[in-house]
Formats: C-alpha cells, sequence, structure tokens
C-alpha cells in the first residue's frame, strides 16, 4: 500500500478502554496535581500544628490544680469545695424536686 492509499484510508476506531499516550500522559498529570494540592495543604497543617506545639512548650499550662481535684487541695480548699458542692446540688434538688429518695 502506497502513502497516499494509507493517508485516504480512514483511521481504524480504537478498541474501548484504549486511549492515547498523550491522553493517558493527562490523566496522570492531572492525578499528579490533585496529589501535590493535597500534599501541600498537609504540610501547611502540619506547620501550623507544630506552631502550636511549640507556643505550648514555650508556655506551658499552670501546674495549680483544677478546684475540683480532692487529691490536691488542702484541708481550707476543701471545706470551700464541699460548701460550694452542697450549694449546688441543694439548687439541683430544689430546681428539679423528687422525692427524698431520688434526690441527689
Amino acid at each position: 500500500m502506497s502513502e497516499s492509499e494509507s493517508a485516504s484510508q480512514p483511521e481504524k476506531p480504537k478498541p474501548e478502554g484504549e486511549s492515547t499516550v498523550p491522553e493517558r500522559l493527562g490523566d496522570i498529570e492531572d492525578v499528579l496535581l490533585e496529589h501535590d494540592q493535597t500534599i501541600t495543604g498537609l504540610r501547611e497543617d502540619l506547620e501550623s500544628l507544630g506552631s502550636a506545639v511549640m507556643d505550648i512548650l514555650e508556655t506551658p499550662p499552670k501546674k495549680k490544680p483544677a478546684p475540683w481535684n480532692w487529691r490536691e487541695i488542702n484541708s481550707e480548699e476543701s471545706v470551700k469545695l464541699m460548701e460550694a458542692l452542697a450549694e449546688w446540688v441543694g439548687g439541683i434538688n430544689q430546681c428539679y424536686g423528687g422525692t427524698e429518695n431520688s434526690r441527689i
């Protein structure tokens, strides 16, 4: 077959599922760009978390325990806490009522 004959013949259709090399490279390029964006976002998140950790390490939390930590408070603080707790429980019981057996 001569060149003129092959140029005049229609191109054979490609079987389904096959693509040309440029089409496949375009698909790969899209996937790589998407992954690059994802990696960039993850890198920014990681830098932000690292910065937050450094801030926490530079200014550690106070050593004073929470006021309701019974093991860490002295007798004066425990009396104050017990009074506050009794007041809170009394308020709950007064607000929500109930019988003598179902009170807090």
